[in-house]
């Protein structure tokens, strides 16, 4: 999810709640105005977390952090497809967080009996540790590691 506010919706948490519930990996983009301020729905539990970092995997300097953080993920100079066929490079915690949900793709690809709180578990507990060891308000439980993923669900 590349969208939010810094205000909470009854609506919009209605929503992520039935989502969750019905077993949805939901992952969300944090934000990019360099604040600890909680943007919804990043900020809601249900929502895995995701703050950007650069190519030296230090912390992008517009991403928001908190937390709420679950992991990070490249954000800086992301290729990314733009309207009528055309590419661009863009920059933000929403160019981070499809790298997440592309790793949870994979996982659920492989392991589809595994619940949406598995799932994020293998994703956290997988993640290489940056900034200040252990979980921190700017790199969640670090980098998403996506071998380490891979091969720690491997049957």
């Amino acid at each position: 999810m590349s969208l939010g506010d810094y205000y909470p919706s009854d609506l919009l948490y209605d929503a992520i709640r039935y989502a969750y519930e019905q077993d949805v990996i939901l992952i969300g983009a944090s934000g990019n105005d360099n604040v600890e301020d909680p943007m919804y729905p990043a900020f809601y539990d249900e929502v895995f977390t995701v703050a950007a970092v650069n190519d030296a995997r230090n912390r992008a300097f517009f991403s928001n952090y908190g937390q709420h953080v679950d992991v990070t993920a490249p954000g800086e100079h992301i290729p990314s497809l733009f309207p009528n066929n055309n590419y661009v490079v863009m920059s933000g915690t929403s160019m981070a967080a499809p790298h997440v949900a592309g790793l949870a793709g994979l996982i659920r690809s492989l392991r589809p009996d595994l619940s949406n709180e598995e799932v994020y578990e293998v994703m956290r507990s997988t993640a290489k540790d940056l900034g200040t060891k252990g979980h921190d308000v700017y790199y969640g439980f670090g980098e998403i590691d996506i071998a380490a993923a891979l091969r720690s669900i491997a049957n």
